[in-house]
């Protein structure tokens, strides 16, 4: 029989990289790139770490949309490719195609399942619920003792929205997996907050994926073991070079995962 490596977190582990104008938003630390501006590149250095799935998270409009279809191109071959454009937003179906067609496994919706829920659900039932992932992107009510309320638009905007109920809408909607991030807590390194990501959790019946907060290899190992998350989901930790995947390697997924 073949010998097959056994398990370890990164198994469990998507990489986030933030990306404009077909480049990556700041210079990757990640020693060994020849270019550190270039996801691409960045993409195939955790693909051959064992990463299995990226989320390409392009702050570009939908007007620019070659331009996000030739790096989940450029991706798709290495990693399952999730991408975000504009801020969670899908205009039509047809839009949504182009992303698909290119090579991304799954699109996420945020804003657009607040704007035009209609056009979200069409996608579900046109392409099903595995290539539709939707974000609650949540900052915390009276300093954390009253929930969490759901902000769009890049996390400027807040909806009034209660998170859970948020999370609801996009699986009643069609989304197949839903990212349970903090704003509050991204680029904090405080680590996730394991409260919404369990909330959301016993909630649904969809996978979680954790984010927002992540600092160290033991931010990710809580994020499954306290939050209950399916996934965990990293950027400025990977993208720094501040942590390697090595690192990350050497410990096995909570509970045999």
């Amino acid at each position: 029989m073949p010998v097959t490596d056994p398990p370890t977190l990164v198994d469990v582990l998507i990489p986030c990289v933030d990306v404009s104008d077909e480049r990556s938003t700041e210079a990757s630390g990640v020693p060994g790139l020849r270019d550190r501006w270039d996801p691409v590149e960045l993409i195939a250095h955790y693909a051959g770490a064992g990463v299995r799935r990226v989320l390409v998270d392009v702050v570009d409009t939908w007007e620019r949309v070659g331009e996000a279809q030739r790096v989940v191109a450029g991706a798709a071959p290495l990693v399952e490719v999730m991408v975000s454009l504009h801020d969670g937003r899908v205009p039509s179906v047809e839009d949504c195609a182009k992303l698909l067609d290119a090579g991304a496994a799954s699109v996420s919706v945020s804003t657009s399942a607040v704007d035009d829920p209609d056009t979200v659900s069409a996608i579900a039932a046109r392409f099903g619920s595995d290539r539709l992932v939707g974000v609650v992107n949540a900052r915390y009510r009276r300093g954390g003792q009253d929930g969490w309320t759901v902000y769009v638009d890049g996390g400027d905007e807040a909806t009034g929205i209660d998170a859970l109920t948020f999370g609801r809408t996009l699986r009643d909607l069609g989304c197949g997996a839903v990212i349970a991030n903090c704003a509050d807590r991204e680029g904090t390194g405080r680590g996730f907050d394991h409260a919404l990501t369990r909330a959301l959790v016993e909630a649904l019946s969809i996978p979680v994926i954790a984010s927002g907060g992540a600092r160290t290899v033991r931010d990710l190992h809580q994020g499954i073991t306290e939050g209950g998350a399916s996934y965990v989901l990293a950027n400025k930790m990977l993208h720094s070079g501040a942590v390697t995947l090595d690192d990350i390697r050497r410990n096995p997924p909570p509970d045999g995962r």
